[in-house]
């Protein structure tokens, strides 16, 4: 299994806002989360979600990895 993690262009908060090292979903975030969960349902076999943990790696400081 592989780790996975999307950052978006520029660091764009498009999903949502860290607070307290938790992500809080906005809409958008809202509508990623369930696509993400449906992929299996659409495509068998391809990911297997075991456990999830909303923002366990996210990072407050944005420059961290980029500009």
């Amino acid at each position: 299994m592989y780790f996975i993690t999307i950052c978006t262009h520029n660091f764009v908060e498009w999903f949502g806002t860290i607070n307290d090292r938790k992500l809080g979903l906005n809409a958008m975030g809202d509508i990623a989360e369930k696509c993400w969960i449906e992929i299996p349902n659409h495509i068998p076999g391809i990911i297997c979600i075991v456990e999830t943990r909303h923002a366990v790696s996210l990072q407050e400081n944005k420059n961290k990895f980029g500009p």
